[in-house]
């Protein structure tokens, strides 16, 4: 398994993104519920086809003999919240088990760190899906900060 990090100067990332935007919004359909990925998923677009680095897409692949094998996402973008910018995982997800998954989840931390510092940032904040996957950070370091409620009002999403 390797990680290709999306970059618009890459013609087999231009063949990908189809693959990878359609990973965001299905990600969203089966775990989140505030219709959040298309949102996600049309920043991260535009992000790529301008050159905007404020958004981190990387793909997790197996070799094939056309197109590689897409096996893993997770996007990153900068939030900002009370005026202060924010590195935020904003999803992850591997569908099978690698032969050295550490190796492979430890170049991925890596890039996104590289990504963040790349932007003068020197915290990355991860959205976890359940208490099994925030403790699953913890093996890079992050630290349970605190847990964010919403309550949806009206018909608007």
């Amino acid at each position: 398994m390797q990680s290709l990090i999306m970059q618009r100067t890459s013609p087999l990332c231009w063949m990908l993104m189809p693959v990878f935007t359609e990973r965001i919004r299905q990600f969203d359909r089966t775990y989140c519920l505030d219709g959040n990925a298309s949102n996600i998923a049309s920043m991260f677009e535009t992000a790529f086809a301008t050159g905007d680095q404020r958004m981190l897409g990387i793909l997790l692949v197996e070799p094939n003999d056309s197109l590689p094998r897409v096996v893993g996402h997770i996007i990153c973008g900068v939030d900002i919240h009370h005026g202060v910018p924010h590195c935020v995982i904003y999803q992850y997800e591997k569908d099978l088990k690698d032969e050295d998954m550490q190796a492979t989840n430890d170049a991925v931390q890596l890039a996104v760190d590289t990504w963040a510092l790349s932007l003068g940032q020197n915290e990355v904040m991860a959205l976890a899906t359940s208490d099994s996957r925030a403790k699953h950070f913890g093996r890079w370091g992050y630290e349970y900060a605190s847990t964010l409620v919403t309550r949806r009002i009206g018909d608007g999403r």
